[in-house]
């Protein structure tokens, strides 16, 4: 992840707590990513998120669309 076209992008990850998900939000803080983190577990993320730069989390549960919907209106443009 060295191409310079991913530095200040943002990009929002779900499932972002742990595992892949995870790695992935920690590679892309290092390229100079914007990341904003996602799962359902809302403390988790708030911890995780604030051991990765350039990181903010969102609590969402995928499978209700009404998390889904607050989300993305905390999220704003």
């Amino acid at each position: 992840m060295t191409d310079q076209t991913w530095e200040g992008k943002t990009y929002w990850l779900v499932g972002a707590s742990e595992g892949l998900g995870l790695a992935l939000a920690r590679l892309m803080a290092e390229s100079g990513v914007n990341v904003i983190l996602s799962a359902r577990n809302g403390d988790r993320l708030a911890d995780v998120a604030s051991r990765i730069p350039r990181a903010r989390s969102i609590a969402v549960d995928v499978g209700d669309s009404q998390s889904v919907q607050a989300a993305a209106a905390e999220l704003g443009d």
